[in-house]
């Protein structure tokens, strides 16, 4: 019976060591999975870190590309309103010359400029410029005011200057030079 004993002892032995090693075993896989699994998460959090910089980076460049291309946008967007207001300031202004020239040929042209002359006149005043198709007044402005009367610049629409005895212009009337003003005033947004 103590050999059977024995066997059994040594069974009950060899099976708890049995059951040992295999625990082992299992706590050493676990042991390495955790290990692994540590190492794996610390592989892929350095991979998210990498990735979300180049993330970032890649967010930043089109960002500033975004915003170079805006800025590009907006100036040639104010490049072609300037250009375009520009244009159509031109034309505006070269209309009311139009204009102006075709007054001076009206009826009511000669009472506008007597009517002006007059208003403007004094006797500081010693010579008047007309344009040139304005000269066809030149009797009747003599006449009336009693000044020299003298054509003026070739390119002169109508209305007249105003000189002193040493050839100072002392009032511009000319169509020109009011024209030239709102000119210089126009605000185009105004309209």
């Amino acid at each position: 019976m103590n050999g059977v004993k024995t066997e059994r002892k040594l069974d009950y032995f060899s099976a708890t060591i049995q059951q040992c090693i295999d625990n082992a075993k299992i706590k050493s896989r676990a042991e390495t999975n955790m290990a692994l699994n540590i190492r794996e998460k610390e592989i892929l959090e350095s991979a998210a870190r990498q990735a979300k910089m180049s993330f970032d980076a890649t967010k930043q460049e089109l960002s500033r590309t975004a915003t170079k291309q805006i800025s590009q946008a907006k100036v040639e967007c104010i490049t072609r309103y300037v250009t375009l207001k520009k244009q159509q300031t031109d034309e505006l202004f070269t209309l009311a010359k139009a204009h102006l020239a075709s007054f001076t040929l009206s009826a009511g042209y000669k009472n506008y400029l007597f009517l002006q002359i007059n208003a403007a006149y004094s006797p500081l005043f010693h010579l008047i410029k007309l344009s040139p198709q304005d000269m066809r007044f030149e009797n009747e402005i003599a006449d009336r005011v009693a000044i020299a009367v003298q054509e003026g610049e070739h390119d002169m629409i109508g209305g007249f200057i105003l000189l002193d005895k040493n050839s100072t212009i002392m009032a511009d009337y000319s169509f020109e030079t009011r024209l030239t003003a709102v000119m210089k005033n126009f605000r185009y947004e105004d309209y």
